[in-house]
């Protein structure tokens, strides 16, 4: 099989990622809705295009989103959703969503996403590689205030920002950070992570985040509340655990190198060999195969491999963008065979 297109992955799988080897990404979501209006929910249609253009106006109006682009939901086509929610540049929410009176808008290395008339009039996301809180904060926040120079957010001085979702009340913060916590979870050392998590007011979610599952051990952990610290307190909480979380899957890829190196090299060899060689290749499969080889390149079993390329391998295999890729339909026996096909051809000069 033939790739018949190509496509750039998002800047924040290229860029050089702190703590990279096993922090993926971090994420700082804004919820924000305009004095005057209801929640998106309960807007009528000429409401819900008046806060389209409010935000539409604001943004093209403004030198500071010149790298911007803006497209109504209603223009993008099914799978183009698809890859932008596998980008992690739209939720799984706005996904699904009628693409009537709804906006998105995102800068070119699709880094930096506001999208309108989700659960929120205003969803304002800023994800980075790695580990890197505080600047992808330091960004939002940027990026709020300038926003907030033409536009009126419904606030309360006693609340906060007002919010659709009572969780969000207060800062509208959401902040986030995607771990592969492989070693964790094949040590059996993971049972207790969420309670721990929950003891700091923090939650753990799969890799799409709130009503998602985990795969290939990826994770996120996020803050639950808005109202119960400062923005600065939030994220330092967050980092906090964050790194106390990433020190414990070091210390478990360690034991796994050193106390059971035999059976952890033989998976590690094995789920390569498959990579390497498959005719056929689900999603599931490739995701669980792909968290090893990856903890192998991390800890050194097996020879190194730029992030860049990892994180290219990690999202080119996703169903829509094996679609896009391949100009595939919906066929999973197709999807499967040419998931297979990549993974053999970015492989093949890998030697190990």
């Amino acid at each position: 099989m033939k790739v018949k297109k190509t496509r750039e992955i998002p800047r924040w799988l290229e860029d050089p990622a702190p703590v990279g080897d096993v922090a993926i990404s971090s994420r700082v979501r804004l919820a924000r809705n305009l004095e005057g209006y209801c929640f998106p929910h309960k807007l009528s249609r000429d409401d819900r295009d008046s806060v389209i253009n409010n935000f539409r106006n604001a943004i093209l109006s403004n030198p500071f989103f010149q790298d911007y682009q803006w497209r109504d939901l209603s223009e993008l086509s099914p799978l183009e959703r698809l890859i932008m929610q596998e980008e992690h540049l739209i939720s799984p929410a706005f996904l699904t969503m009628s693409g009537s009176g709804r906006g998105l808008a995102y800068n070119s290395g699709r880094t930096e996403s506001l999208m309108i008339n989700e659960e929120d009039h205003l969803r304002l996301q800023i994800i980075a590689g790695g580990l890197d809180l505080k600047r992808t904060w330091e960004r939002a926040n940027e990026t709020d205030d300038e926003l907030e120079k033409s536009l009126n957010y419904a606030f309360s001085t006693d609340f906060g920002y007002k919010t659709a979702c009572p969780t969000n009340m207060g800062t509208g913060l959401r902040a986030s950070v995607m771990l592969h916590l492989c070693a964790l979870f094949t040590t059996g050392n993971a049972g207790n992570l969420a309670e721990y998590a929950s003891g700091f007011g923090l939650t753990i979610r799969g890799i799409f985040g709130e009503g998602t599952g985990a795969s290939g051990h990826l994770f996120q952990i996020s803050n639950q509340f808005g109202i119960t610290n400062t923005e600065d307190e939030t994220i330092s909480k967050l980092e906090r655990f964050a790194r106390e979380v990433i020190d414990r899957e070091r210390n478990a890829r360690e034991m796994l190198v050193f106390e059971r190196k035999n059976i952890t090299e033989d998976r590690i060899f094995r789920d390569l060999a498959v990579l390497k060689s498959a005719r056929l290749l689900n999603i599931n499969e490739f995701m669980e195969r792909f968290s090893y080889f990856r903890m192998g390149v991390e800890t050194g079993i097996l020879p190194p491999m730029s992030r860049s390329t990892l994180n290219k391998i990690l999202i080119f295999s996703r169903p829509a963008y094996i679609c896009y890729l391949y100009g595939l339909d919906e066929n999973i026996e197709k999807q499967d065979k040419a998931r297979a096909a990549l993974l053999r051809e970015m492989l093949q000069d890998y030697n190990a």
